[in-house]
């Protein structure tokens, strides 16, 4: 287990450095969470964590959560409990 904490990110880590996860391991492997004054530089702020996050080895959500930073609903917070179910529907066709 590891938490750091800079410059408003926090990165808590359930394994570090592992040469191999266990067949069932829990799918959180991490949690990113970002800390701003708003939330446009909060998205920002994550946007570019995540674009400077490595890891490896293992399927991320990562690159559906970069997807996600880039849509409007999301930007201005006007979404709701069934946006993302709708959002993966829209991606499928």
């Amino acid at each position: 287990f590891i938490a750091l904490e800079v410059l408003g990110l926090e990165w808590i880590a359930l394994f570090i450095m592992v040469l191999r996860f266990p067949p069932h391991y829990d799918s959180l492997i991490g949690k990113l969470i970002v800390h701003a004054d708003n939330r446009p530089m909060a998205i920002r702020r994550l946007s570019r964590a995540l674009d400077e996050l490595i890891i490896d080895g293992v399927y991320t959500t990562v690159d559906l959560f970069k997807e996600i930073l880039t849509e409007d609903h999301f930007k201005t917070g006007e979404y709701n409990i069934h946006w993302l179910e709708n959002f993966l529907a829209k991606k499928e066709k």
